[in-house]
Parts: C-alpha cells; structure tokens; sequence
C-alpha cells in the first residue's frame, strides 16, 4: 500500500501522505527515475502526513543519489517530525535541514 502520493511540476517534486517501511522502497524508486530526467530537483515535505525512520533514510538516498549524478537536490518544507528524527541521527547537518522550513 503506497499510503503516498508524489507531484511533479517542472523541477518540483511534492510528497503527500505517508512514508513507512511498507511504501518506501516504491516511493525511492519513483523518485530515482524523476531525477534521472532533471538536472536539479526540490523536494517539498510539507504535505507529508507522517513518516517513520525509513523517511529520513529515503532522503539520504536521494541525497546520494544527488550528488553522484552531480545533480543540485534541494529539501524544502521539511516538516518538525523529519528534523527531529534527523538530529536523533546527527543527519540534520548533513541533510542540511536547517533552512528547510
């Protein structure tokens, strides 16, 4: 059950909904080939429901990803459930978080 719903408008990406464990995987994929076609991308979050740690671990793919393609991948919006997982993690900083609200 994908839980999740993701818009693409130009370089734009919007995820809505919910990502956990069972949709993540789905959801990294659908992500990876958007990227595949756009030289930069931004994810916006703002609309995201709620997410588990696998969430924090899809934007670190993406981030991956995103800099072994040499692609500009922005995080906008980023809700207070992602950031509070992130500096758990110590991944605030390096996801860049900061300013992404």
């Amino acid at each position: 059950m994908l839980d999740m719903t993701l818009h693409l408008d130009k370089n734009k990406i919007t995820l809505e909904g919910k990502i956990h464990f069972g949709n993540v995987v789905e959801i990294l994929k659908a992500g990876n080939q958007i990227m595949d076609t756009l030289p930069a991308l931004e994810i916006h979050l703002k609309t995201l429901d709620d997410s588990d740690s696998s969430g924090l671990a899809l934007l670190c793919a993406w981030l991956r990803k995103a800099k072994a393609d040499k692609k500009s991948l922005v995080f906008k919006e980023v809700p207070a459930f992602i950031q509070d997982i992130a500096r758990v993690y110590g991944l605030d900083t390096v996801l860049d978080l900061s300013w992404a609200n």
